[in-house]
């Protein structure tokens, strides 16, 4: 995958979860599996 892509792709994931607080949970689950 791209750097760019990853990054454009988190900052994505951040505005979602600042929008919805319940999508945080599944934001960091998310991160450690892609990790």
């Amino acid at each position: 995958m791209n750097a760019r892509r990853i990054w454009i792709f988190s900052v994505r994931t951040m505005k979602e979860i600042l929008r919805d607080p319940v999508n945080l949970f599944f934001g960091a689950a998310f991160r450690v599996l892609l990790l």
